[in-house]
């Protein structure tokens, strides 16, 4: 059931995506932070680890192909509805005289990354919330 709730979720992000303006929705990011919260030693859950999973498997199956915004605000859309905490990461992705090339999204529960792995430590964090 996880898996039609993460597919669900990455089709609705995505639509609101495209189509919603972003001061629309960006409430649902959580309380911006100056500075990245002080993550706990403790091990993320097995329900935020199956969530982690179900939304890479559903990530992969979809037709659209889901870059990591989306699954970000899925997977902290699916821990919010269990009560359950995680920190959303904006960063950005700079080289020599081009400029800004590239942004990436991922999200942290309880020191662990649950979406947006790959790469993250290339990019420069520009925002956090929490």
């Amino acid at each position: 059931m996880l898996y039609v709730e993460a597919y669900s979720f990455l089709l609705f992000w995505h639509v609101v995506g495209k189509l919603m303006p972003l001061g629309w929705y960006k409430s649902f990011f959580g309380k911006r932070l100056q500075d990245a919260p002080e993550q706990t030693l403790s091990s993320p859950s097995k329900t935020a680890l199956k969530i982690s999973h179900c939304v890479n498997v559903s990530a992969k199956a979809a037709p659209w192909k889901p870059v990591c915004y989306p699954q970000a605000l899925t997977a902290r859309s699916m821990l919010k509805l269990r009560g359950m905490n995680s920190t959303l990461y904006f960063g950005a992705l700079y080289q020599g005289g081009e400029g800004l090339v590239k942004l990436h999204c991922w999200t942290v529960h309880r020191g662990a990354i649950l979406t947006g792995k790959r790469g993250h430590e290339n990019y420069n964090v520009i925002q956090i919330y929490s």
